[in-house]
């Protein structure tokens, strides 16, 4: 992939140094940090202690929450998120704790969920933990039947920063030293082999080679038909019939927390409405050790840990499906995406120009299986006869 930004001198200091660099927020106006600190420091002796593992390093959690708090502009709220008491459990299962933990957050997409709990038990996941954001069509209702769930309740309107307390705080619940896959419900990973190679086997690979934050590509995944527009009783497979992707729109790019990937379908298609240019990489596998803190879907913190790996897995992002349109209208109308949902009005303006829009265009791959990504260098090759 080409890099989408020049160089510059900063990005040659070793990411571990440069993040040292955040400390200068403190000293933009320390009066408030320290306020900030103060009342961070209220809210975490407040917190309940019946949260499963959490008893055991909330005291590292605070700290970690202070860090963030004094290098970033956002950090105040993301520990005021974290300590506000608004998770329920409203079924738990026992889980392993050798084996990695699938953390979703749902709402409202009962279709998607379906095929997503047979896919992630295919490759091997035993131990699902949802946060139901308040679904009133019967997603909660489905996974409560499931045998092998963990349900957390969030009863409080969704945010960019919210969900990733949410997140955070289900990881603080169940402690260090363990492994997590965090997808949201349209998002399906990929690795080389992985239609015969479970995800145990990869995670031990990861092990090997001494990697605890797996970076990986969202690849954006469309059919050959208008991309909205409810559609009755639509049984067909989502991976079968959305299986097309851009295999060549994709650009490496400079940023101070990650190393990002931008471009993509989104990019290509709505990018004129909006001038969106979303990010495309995420860590969705992170063994969680201390001083790790969900910060953004993105990318976790410590930031330093997000540089000079390798793109080892993709995820499959099952975004546009015809029924989605409703959704679309109602994260304009309220806001709670990133930048104001930003994106979510550039789809909204696309759709309102060209009912008709197809996302297919003369250079789509079509998807078949892991290899295709592996082939066009989109995600590494493993050996996995070492």
């Amino acid at each position: 992939m080409k890099m989408k930004n020049k160089n510059s001198i900063f990005y040659k200091i070793p990411p571990r140094i440069r993040e040292l660099i955040f400390y200068i927020n403190f000293f933009k106006n320390p009066k408030k940090k320290i306020i900030e600190i103060k009342e961070t420091k209220k809210m975490y002796k407040n917190f309940r202690k019946d949260f499963g593992e959490y008893e055991n390093s909330k005291e590292l959690i605070y700290k970690t929450l202070k860090n963030i708090l004094i290098k970033k502009s956002d950090g105040a709220e993301l520990a005021k998120e974290f300590y506000t008491d608004n998770l329920e459990i409203k079924k738990k299962n026992k889980i392993n704790e050798k084996e990695i933990i699938l953390i979703c957050l749902v709402k409202d997409d009962l279709r998607r969920i379906k095929e997503f709990y047979k896919y992630y038990t295919k490759i091997g996941i035993t131990n699902f933990v949802f946060i139901d954001n308040n679904s009133t069509d019967g997603t909660f209702e489905f996974l409560k039947e499931l045998k092998n769930t963990t349900i957390f309740r969030a009863l409080d309107k969704y945010t960019t920063i919210r969900r990733q307390a949410w997140i955070s705080k289900v990881m603080a619940y169940y402690g260090y030293n363990k492994w997590f896959l965090i997808v949201d419900s349209d998002e399906f990973l990929v690795y080389n082999n992985c239609e015969n190679v479970k995800i145990n086997k990869f995670i031990e690979k990861m092990e090997d080679r001494k990697e605890h934050r797996i970076k990986s590509l969202m690849i954006d995944m469309y059919a050959d038909e208008k991309f909205l527009g409810k559609q009755e009783n639509d049984e067909e497979s989502i991976m079968q019939k959305y299986c097309f992707f851009d295999n060549d729109t994709y650009y490496c790019q400079k940023h101070n927390c990650f190393e990002a990937v931008v471009g993509g379908m989104r990019n290509r298609v709505f990018g004129k409405f909006g001038n969106i240019e979303p990010f495309l990489i995420k860590y969705p596998i992170i063994f969680y050790e201390k001083g790790d803190i969900q910060y953004n879907s993105h990318f976790s913190y410590p930031f330093y840990k997000n540089f000079n790996k390798e793109i080892n897995t993709a995820l499959l992002h099952y975004k546009f499906l015809p029924e989605d349109l409703e959704k679309i209208k109602e994260r304009v109308k309220e806001k709670n995406y990133a930048l104001g949902s930003k994106e979510y009005n550039a789809y909204l303006k696309a759709y309102q120009e060209n009912e008709n829009l197809n996302l297919k265009y003369n250079k789509s791959q079509k998807y078949n299986n892991s290899s295709d990504l592996e082939k066009i260098k989109l995600i590494s090759k493993i050996d996995w006869s070492k």
